[in-house]
């Protein structure tokens, strides 16, 4: 039996169920984990930590279909992928690789986010319940992200302080701006999908779609703005080419907006990128030249990564000044930051991941179109904006990316079929 028969089936005996049931509490617990997964995009680390478990406690009190979930293959390389990430890690400690702790990073398991989402999501009920929460969680976010961007930016809760940095980035509820950046463009990928889609009405998505867009807009994560323009354009291609050309128009337009923003606040930012002047350059030669050193295990982590850093920047950038006087936290690259921090294997490993994710969905294009278009345009946002930062190894954005994904995964498994809905 396929995992989406499973998953009928698994659905259908449910219903026969009472209410106060074990096994549709535990699909609730489960339901619950995978909003608290897609919610923590927006809010802190604990949030997707929480999401994680509760998804998997909820799936073994409901006897989810598992067993048939672990034959996929993608699920398999991403075991693979998180046994190597702890490998590299062991090693670096036991060489006492300056920095290298045996501590596991989140990297090792955030993949799980993919398989929970789309297992837990994938009944179009489930889903009708968790985008409306979304929804206003992404404009309450892009509320308080205008009010920091125009207020002032300072620590706290909200993150507000008159007296801070005014009319350049906002962060939302996010530690960074560069991770509140990578959620409004995964949401506004997830947004550019159809009413049909997700079985619910026009005001939640376009709440979604202008709250997303405004959030990207005072981030000032131009990684992100790059990523969210070619995960919009890639996931309207694959409806075809009239939308292609759509999204072409839609991508340039915000193009312009963006440089308009950054000409207005920011003239000094804009002018170093179009000549092509970024610190990235001296971090990028200098995660090359330690990827060398330890092509196969790699450093073993951000700590021995950012140590080894430190010592050797000076000698592969003879008259540079660093950027991070105590050494770059990462490579501002995620084939780079894979490929340095725990070498070679995990940079096929993860490639294999999503390949072989994106094959499935690809397969399975004829039954449930939704879930290929979604799921290319999240390879975009990850891929594209992965350029510049190193999603792929950060475990906030990690699980980000990964739930995304798994929302296309839950797509591919069972497509929405319910009659949508006029109004919220």
């Amino acid at each position: 039996m396929s995992l989406a028969a499973a998953i009928d089936a698994w659905h259908d005996s449910l219903d026969a169920k009472p209410a106060r049931h074990l096994h549709r509490l535990g699909v609730g617990l489960m339901a619950v984990g995978c909003v608290a997964l897609l919610a923590a995009m927006l809010l802190t680390p604990p949030w997707a930590s929480f999401g994680l478990a509760a998804a998997v406690v909820g799936a073994v009190v409901a006897r989810a279909p598992l067993g048939q979930a672990t034959r996929l293959p993608w699920f398999w390389i991403g075991v693979a992928y998180g046994a190597w990430i702890l490998t590299s890690c062991a090693i670096a400690w036991y060489q006492g690789i300056d920095g290298s702790k045996l501590r596991p990073p989140g990297a090792a398991w955030s993949w799980l986010a993919a398989p929970a989402v789309a297992v837990g999501l994938a009944h179009p009920r489930l889903r009708l319940q968790a985008f409306p929460i979304l929804a206003c969680l992404m404009a309450f976010t892009a509320v308080l992200a205008v009010v920091q961007f125009l207020v002032g930016l300072g620590e706290g809760p909200l993150k507000i302080n008159a007296s801070g940095e005014r009319f350049k980035i906002a962060r939302g509820f996010s530690e960074h701006h560069l991770t509140f950046g990578l959620a409004c463009a995964l949401l506004l990928t997830v947004s550019a999908q159809t009413s049909a889609t997700w079985a619910v009405g026009r005001v939640w998505l376009w709440l979604l779609r202008i709250a997303a867009s405004i959030g990207l807009l005072v981030c000032g994560s131009r990684a992100a703005m790059l990523g969210a323009g070619c995960g919009i354009w890639a996931t309207l291609s694959a409806r075809g080419r009239r939308w292609a050309v759509i999204g072409l128009v839609l991508v340039v337009a915000a193009g312009g907006l963006v440089t308009l923003r950054l000409a207005m606040t920011q003239p000094e930012r804009l002018q170093r990128t179009m000549q092509l002047q970024d610190g990235r350059w001296p971090i990028w030669r200098t995660a090359v030249h330690l990827f060398e050193q330890r092509p196969l295990t790699g450093w073993g982590g951000q700590d021995a990564f950012k140590a080894a850093f430190r010592d050797q920047f000076a000698t592969i950038n003879p008259g540079d000044k660093p950027e991070f006087a105590n050494g770059a936290p990462h490579a501002h690259n995620s084939i780079l930051s894979l490929a340095s921090e725990y070498g070679l294997p995990a940079v096929v490993l993860c490639t294999a991941f999503w390949l072989s994710a994106l094959g499935w969905l690809w397969r399975r294009r004829h039954v449930a179109p939704d879930g290929w278009r979604l799921g290319i345009g999240i390879a975009a946002v990850a891929m594209i904006g992965g350029m510049f930062e190193p999603y792929a190894t950060r475990s906030v954005q990690g699980f980000a990316i990964y739930s995304a994904l798994g929302l296309a995964l839950a797509l591919g498994l069972r497509p929405a079929q319910p009659p949508v809905t006029s109004a919220a």
